[in-house]
């Protein structure tokens, strides 16, 4: 329990938010978009050194503080606005079905090869099973 709360500290810390933010991604903390002294120190990863379409954040234009340019008036505000999901028992019985059906899609080599709309027809048949019709 010790090492799993180390991992979520360190993921969570200011500076790991931080360089989420620099790879391109959502961070949640206000300070990674607003604070000029936090910035991204991990130097084993530096910005750019990604691969392609991983988050590199390679040609993202960004601002003078080396944030994705969209990130202060585009992510914060989501940020500052975001709320709660609903709450509705439905969400259990849909997560479930969905991962489920589509699980398949990594372990079957059978299921890699059907049609999308096969894959399609299926998976909305297995949600019309457990959600109700409206």
């Amino acid at each position: 329990m010790r090492k799993a709360r180390e991992l979520v500290a360190f993921l969570t810390d200011r500076t790991s938010e931080r360089c989420l933010l620099d790879a391109g991604f959502a961070a949640t903390r206000a300070s990674s978009y607003t604070d000029p002294g936090v910035s991204c120190a991990d130097r084993r990863a530096p910005t750019g050194t990604a691969a392609p379409g991983e988050g590199s954040g390679g040609d993202m234009p960004r601002d003078a503080a080396r944030r994705p340019r969209y990130a202060k008036d585009t992510l914060l505000p989501a940020l500052e606005t975001a709320a709660l999901r609903p709450r509705t028992p439905l969400y259990g019985a849909f997560t479930h079905t969905f991962t489920t059906r589509l699980a398949a899609l990594h372990t079957s080599a059978t299921a890699r090869a059907a049609p999308d709309e096969d894959i399609a027809e299926k998976l909305d048949a297995a949600l019309r099973e457990v959600l109700p019709s409206g």
